[in-house]
């Protein structure tokens, strides 16, 4: 190709989510790299990226193609790269990202359409590809594996300084407004993504966080990215997410979120969340973060990513050196400013069983995970630690391939999932899934939290002692056989996804036995074994379908809710809940925080619909009347 020509540059991210679309901001990167850091001339056509979440009808005919891969778009971007072959058989095809298995030895085989990997950060190398190829050179460079030379020895190519870097939000400016609008003209939400820094310290088998894991953390400049945050501002976005893999472990990023803030008095904000990934150890700074965010309406609650209580699971994952008490202080402080919080788990972790997982969930429990706690299967990530083939073979780890399918709207992927090890079978996978769901399903879901909660404080029983009585109910035995039978097909059959058919509407697992349990609520409440009152409580107070109207009982459980609501983490009550008449009122029929929720003559097509739809991050508090408590 002669150097007078113009390469034309195709850029392909294509986004997780249909309606929920991410402004390219690596297509963004790697221009502005080229026409603005880079040392060289390249005499370059960047044409539109894609970056929606279909494949479109025109991919437009280009001499390079680059795909950037995720778990959630590499079977896209590899479709893309046929497409694009099919129209210029020379078209030059580089794939970077997370999702690129290049550590197979027949990778080039098995992706015919791809003829180079970057496994370094990618700008520079992109660069040096574009004037190498504009200049009929050799594009067998550090920090790239090519088609033609796919066993050459792989060297550590040096991390660029990111605070010489120019912005790609300001550079690409009128682009990404461009980009924004055509978005927002197919009544799509906009996301923009934020990086403030790249690198982590630590490095927790099951992670690939763009391949910067156990890294030194390198910043980017702060002038810049205030910049860049006034930027996003006037975007409006409906997320922005902030990469970085540990926010808060650096004292300058709370002044970006004090950024955020003060631009919310400059510019309509109403609709805009902001994500962080908290710092593991350092809190403080991301404590801080969170509450400014919780106070101004940037964010509806927290996150705490345990992954597992368990020290000899957390050593395996190797994620020993992040503490389970810096996440109990955590929890604290979110708790005493007022933030909900959910606490996250794995399924799947090497080193785990049905007996620690267990203690796992009681330990969230104790901590006061009443309302939500997020479960992931642990996701095997081609370039993470724990796909090494020493790793597995050190805790003969065998996996299942499936789609995965976070809700039934959503456009499924192909991954794989831990499903044993070397302590436990695919049966005993099968059940620590379904003793997960019933979990969520009887506790976050409401159907014997409050049962529990006396239960645990007033009885001496524990949570796990507690749900081990529940499993003994005959109808809760035949709903969680069904769910069983379905697991069976799904972890040993050709089964893709983790729902099941109710009423012709595919539902996830807990969402199924929570149902399943309205349906026959007779039958599963024919449980006293704490007496009449707190049953006829929750009878009451969980969201069924049925009427509602105000009740009294014999006991103040408001008052006994609230002063258990005011204990320490870990710290029990001891007190029974005070003898002494009580009106419980439905002050309104809404549940939750969401006021778009509204139980009047609810039906249970309509729990289906408006409450057990939503992701787990926005079902906080919504299968039980809350208002009835205060």
């Amino acid at each position: 190709m002669s150097n007078n020509e113009k390469i034309k540059v195709l850029i392909s991210i294509p986004s997780l989510l249909h309606k929920s679309i991410y402004l390219p901001y690596i297509w963004g990167r790697l221009k502005t790299y080229v026409e603005c850091d880079y040392d060289k001339h390249v005499n370059v056509e960047w044409l539109d990226p894609l970056y929606f979440h279909e494949i479109p009808d025109d991919i437009p005919e280009c001499d390079v193609l680059g795909l950037s891969c995720y778990v959630w778009n590499w079977e896209k971007n590899l479709e893309i790269a046929r497409i694009s072959k099919q129209l210029n058989p020379n078209c030059f095809v580089i794939a970077g990202g997370p999702q690129v298995p290049y550590n197979q030895k027949n990778f080039f085989e098995l992706y015919p359409e791809i003829d180079a990997v970057c496994y370094s950060e990618g700008e520079h190398i992109f660069a040096e590809v574009l004037y190498n190829l504009s200049n009929n050179i050799s594009v067998d460079i550090d920090g790239m594996l090519l088609k033609t030379n796919p066993n050459k020895t792989r060297k550590l190519v040096p991390k660029m300084e990111l605070g010489e870097l120019t912005s790609a939000w300001l550079h690409c400016k009128d682009d990404f407004l461009r980009f924004e609008q055509e978005i927002r003209n197919q009544k799509k939400r906009v996301n923009v993504l934020l990086e403030t820094n790249r690198g982590c310290p630590y490095k927790c088998a099951f992670c690939d966080w763009g391949s910067a894991t156990n890294s030194k953390i390198k910043k980017f400049n702060f002038e810049t990215i205030m910049q860049e945050i006034d930027f996003m501002c006037q975007l409006n976005p409906e997320l922005v997410f902030v990469a970085d893999a540990n926010f808060g472990i650096l004292e300058l990023d709370l002044e970006f979120i004090k950024r955020f803030v003060r631009n919310i008095n400059n510019y309509n904000m109403s609709r805009m969340q902001v994500n962080i990934c908290p710092a593991k150890n350092k809190k403080h700074i991301s404590n801080e973060s969170l509450r400014l965010l919780y106070e101004n309406k940037l964010a509806i609650n927290s996150v705490v990513s345990f992954q597992h209580t368990d020290d000899e699971v957390l050593s395996i994952m190797d994620r020993d050196n992040i503490k389970v008490i810096n996440s109990v202080e955590e929890v604290k402080e979110y708790n005493r400013i007022g933030i909900p919080s959910a606490g996250v788990l794995i399924i799947g972790n090497p080193g785990d069983t049905l007996s620690k997982l267990k203690g796992a969930f009681d330990d969230l429990l104790c901590m006061g995970f009443h309302d939500e706690i997020r479960l992931h299967d642990y996701m095997l990530l081609p370039n993470a630690p724990a796909a090494a083939p020493e790793y597995v073979e050190k805790w003969k780890i065998g996996y299942i391939e499936k789609m995965y399918l976070e809700s039934p709207d959503r456009t499924p992927f192909k991954t794989r999932f831990i499903a044993e090890c070397f302590s436990f079978t695919k049966n005993d996978y099968i059940e620590m899934q379904l003793y997960s769901s019933f979990i969520q399903s009887m506790h976050n879901l409401s159907l014997f939290k409050f049962v529990a909660m006396l239960a645990y404080h007033s009885y001496n029983v524990s949570y796990t002692e507690f749900y081990d009585q529940i499993l003994q109910i005959p109808i809760i035995k035949t709903i969680l056989d069904e769910v069983r039978s379905d697991l069976n097909e799904y972890v040993l059959g050709d089964k893709q996804h983790k729902f099941i058919t109710y009423h012709n509407k595919m539902l996830n697992y807990e969402n199924y036995i929570f149902l399943r349990c309205i349906e026959n609520l007779d039958e599963v409440y024919q449980f006293d074994t704490y007496g009449k009152d707190i049953m006829e409580l929750q009878r009451n107070i969980v969201v069924n379908g049925q009427p509602k109207k105000d009740f009294v009982l014999d006991y103040d459980f408001k008052r006994y809710f609230h002063n258990i609501q005011q204990l320490e983490i870990n710290e029990r009550g001891m007190f029974m809940p005070e003898k002494i008449k009580t009106n419980y009122k439905f002050k309104h029929f809404s549940v939750g925080p969401y006021e778009d929720i509204d139980t009047t003559n609810f039906k249970i097509k309509d729990i289906t619909n408006k409450v057990l739809g939503r992701l787990t991050n926005y079902r906080h508090r919504i299968t039980y009347y809350n208002n009835v408590l205060q």
